[in-house]
């Protein structure tokens, strides 16, 4: 067994994980650029080398890993992904968006098409599991979901399209995919669990405020649930699990990971609320909730806060909270539900 690290301006490291608890380096390829991020498929390491671009190395004897081709792309290779058949490359290109390219020839990859449009800063970049769907992130905007289903072989292919953009409030790092989620991290909101099972309608169903910055996550499923393991910068490693309401057979490789189809089941959390003092209404925003879930409105609490101080006076003592005594209410949507206060 084998992991295989972008190791910055040191390339490519191979390092042997047969043994866990005793890693060791057996194999290294200094790329000509930085290398930042990889993707592995069969015989072949695909890696996003900043400023060299794409740089396909031959793996097949993890000792002496050699290249095997290159294809400069016009700006800051950030990361890749490959397809299922190993033929297409997706390069996250920083300011030169996504990059397309024909890898059926290691020896030279040719060029498909782009998509630059509404990519400020390419970080990341993942693929549905039927590859007819490339999930983007851009630092300054959030998700970018394109339609790439045609943009398969040389001299056959179609300009890719924008299906949706999902925003997640900045700082948006990295992207991988499970079934029909997308789960994106971020430096200044943790992971956010996207529902893109209509890649047209993204639709948040879970996020979690990691303690540190996220950058990039993985993800693993199984009988047992989902979970994500997420770097999270000065925090170090985050290992997050999910409920599975629904879960495929034990899994035996990638592909069938990748093919899983699963239902996930986020906490209810609440996001934001507003009072309108004419109508007497508290309408409250939430996730992870169900038409005619019943809230439980005792369990409510409302803070007093100044605008400039927060929960605490002009001396620092803390301003009074108010636990809710109004009926129970039943949940309008996924993500709503409002409660007439108690004068």
């Amino acid at each position: 067994s084998f992991a295989y690290v972008a190791d910055g301006s040191y390339g490519l490291r191979v390092i042997d994980i047969s043994n866990p608890l005793t890693p060791k380096l057996v194999g290294t390829y200094d790329t000509s650029g930085s290398a930042a991020g990889l993707t592995v498929r069969g015989n072949y390491a695909y890696v996003a080398d900043n400023s060299a671009g794409l740089q396909v190395i031959d793996i097949s004897t993890p000792s002496k890993p050699k290249l095997a081709g290159t294809y400069n792309t016009p700006g800051d290779a950030t990361n890749v992904t490959v397809s299922a058949d190993g033929n297409t490359a997706y390069v996250a290109d920083l300011y030169s968006g996504l990059q397309i390219i024909n890898v059926t020839n290691k020896k030279k990859p040719v060029l498909l098409t782009s998509y630059t449009s509404n990519i400020a800063a390419a970080q990341d970049v993942a693929l549905s599991a039927d590859g007819n769907t490339a999930y983007v992130t851009d630092y300054q905007s959030g998700l970018q979901i394109i339609n790439v289903t045609t943009n398969t072989a040389v001299g056959t292919n179609t300009a890719p399209t924008l299906l949706a953009s999902y925003s997640t409030g900045g700082q948006t790092i990295g992207v991988t995919t499970c079934g029909n989620y997308a789960f994106v991290t971020t430096q200044s909101n943790g992971v956010h669990i996207i529902d893109a099972s209509t890649p047209s309608s993204p639709r948040l169903v879970g996020l979690y405020d990691t303690p540190g910055l996220a950058f990039y996550t993985d993800i693993t499923t199984g009988p047992s649930g989902t979970t994500a393991v997420v770097a999270d910068w000065w925090a170090g490693v985050q290992v997050i699990d999910f409920e599975a309401i629904t879960t495929p057979d034990a899994f035996s490789s990638a592909s069938d990971t990748a093919s899983a189809t699963l239902t996930l089941k986020v906490p209810p959390s609440i996001q934001s609320a507003n009072y309108d003092a004419s109508t007497g209404v508290l309408t409250v925003t939430a996730m992870g909730m169900n038409p005619g879930d019943n809230i439980d409105v005792s369990k409510l609490t409302v803070n007093q806060v100044l605008s400039r101080m927060g929960s605490m006076d002009w001396g620092g003592t803390p301003l009074p909270s108010y636990t809710l005594t109004s009926a129970n209410v039943s949940a309008s949507s996924e993500t709503s539900f409002s409660v007439t206060l108690n004068a």
